[in-house]
């Protein structure tokens, strides 16, 4: 059995390749087709996250804008 995030999987080895490949991508864009889609994004090379500007929702600070979001 091989642990991957929440749950665990035990199946042949490309089986267990295959869920952990799909998991990836549900883990960071679960929500994305619900998410509004009208902000500024930065394309930057060799990142995993997109950064986007916060300007439109009159915030300027991105660290304090951040810690308001918990």
């Amino acid at each position: 059995m091989r642990e991957r995030g929440v749950g665990w999987v035990r199946a042949a080895p490309a089986l267990v390749s295959a869920v952990r490949a799909a998991k990836q991508y549900l883990t960071y864009v679960a929500s994305g087709p619900f998410q509004y889609a009208g902000f500024e994004v930065f394309r930057r090379a060799g990142m995993y996250f997109i950064t986007t500007g916060i300007r439109p929702l009159g915030e300027t600070d991105g660290f304090a804008f951040c810690r308001t979001l918990p």
